[in-house]
């Protein structure tokens, strides 16, 4: 049987070979090649900064004010906001309160409904933007939705929506504008289409039947605005400068497909060959001017009456003079 001695040495023995093998390792860093001198070298280890460690999650917090109130016009659309800052990886959804089904999750959509989408944007600050856009909203969508961030926190936002009747406005559109211009004068003509609980899509111009663009008409400008307070699109169709030729009928035909016309008259100066003649000017005041065939007939009786008259009396006085 083998059996096992272990000696300890002396702590004396034990400090002299350590100094005996410092020193010969100095010696041997002497001999050793420049490229492998840095395995023998002594560095103090770079400062490469603390292990990562994960900042702590801030809480993620509402901007948008709890129970704001949307108000929208019915056949609108809605847009109920939902602003959170520092959501981190968590996610948010939207469902109408005292119902179970979920209607967002995310950006996805989880019900069977066209018109519900989210409108989602990030903005710096880590702000989010997880609004609810209901569109063609109708009575049954009023209520109170809730956007929750998910999260073993139970963080709930509050939004009302009501929807409002529509305005007592009637489709109706209406041509305004001057119907004679002199020559060179600008044509203005005004459409003003309405189309009832919703402003008109838009306005196309005609004359003569044909539909004015600028590929025909180059000397037509049009312009178009939506006038919120009216709930009316408003058309311009303006001719700087008019010509004989911009006489004619013009029709403005909004998208409910409602109509309205106007004659438009360009007064132009009299030609020998023109039917067209200017008011107040022209062949109308030469035939103020002129003469009447009959007029000349009852001045030459005239003149031959009182010729007559003269000889009679001074034939009257003659007698009376020879009686004498």
């Amino acid at each position: 049987m083998v059996s096992w001695r272990i000696r300890i040495l002396p702590l004396d023995v034990l400090v002299s070979l350590a100094a005996l093998t410092l020193v010969a390792t100095e010696q041997n860093k002497k001999h050793v090649p420049q490229r492998h001198r840095h395995k023998y070298e002594h560095r103090e280890p770079e400062y490469i900064g603390p292990m990562y460690k994960r900042p702590p999650l801030k809480d993620s917090v509402y901007v948008t004010p709890n129970q704001t109130t949307v108000n929208v016009r019915m056949g609108h659309t809605a847009h109920l906001p939902c602003v959170v800052q520092h959501l981190g990886t968590k996610q948010v959804s939207w469902y109408r309160q005292h119902e179970e089904h979920i209607l967002t999750i995310g950006d996805m959509t989880w019900v069977r409904n066209s018109n519900i989408i989210v409108d989602y944007h990030e903005f710096d600050n880590d702000i989010s933007h997880w609004n609810l856009s209901i569109s063609k909203a109708q009575p049954q969508d009023e209520g109170t939705y809730i956007c929750e961030i998910i999260d073993k926190k139970k963080q709930v936002l509050h939004v009302r929506l009501r929807v409002l009747d529509p305005p007592d406005y009637k489709p109706e559109i209406q041509i305004y504008g001057k119907e004679y211009v002199d020559l060179g004068e600008e044509v203005r003509l005004i459409c003003n289409a309405t189309g009832g609980d919703l402003i008109p899509e838009d306005i196309d111009w005609f004359k003569d039947g044909d539909i004015v663009d600028s590929t025909r008409f180059r000397n037509v400008i049009i312009t178009k605005y939506r006038s919120l307070e009216d709930q009316a699109l408003v058309s311009e169709l303006i001719i700087d400068r008019s010509r004989g030729e911009d006489s004619g009928t013009y029709i403005c035909r909004s998208s409910e497909n409602l109509i309205d016309s106007m004659e438009v008259t360009v007064l132009v100066e009299p030609t020998a060959n023109s039917s067209n003649v200017k008011r107040g000017s022209g062949s109308g005041s030469q035939h103020a001017r002129s003469e009447h065939p009959f007029n000349k007939a009852a001045l030459h009786i005239s003149s031959s009456f009182n010729m007559a008259t003269l000889v009679a009396i001074a034939t009257i006085g003659f007698l009376q003079l020879w009686n004498s």
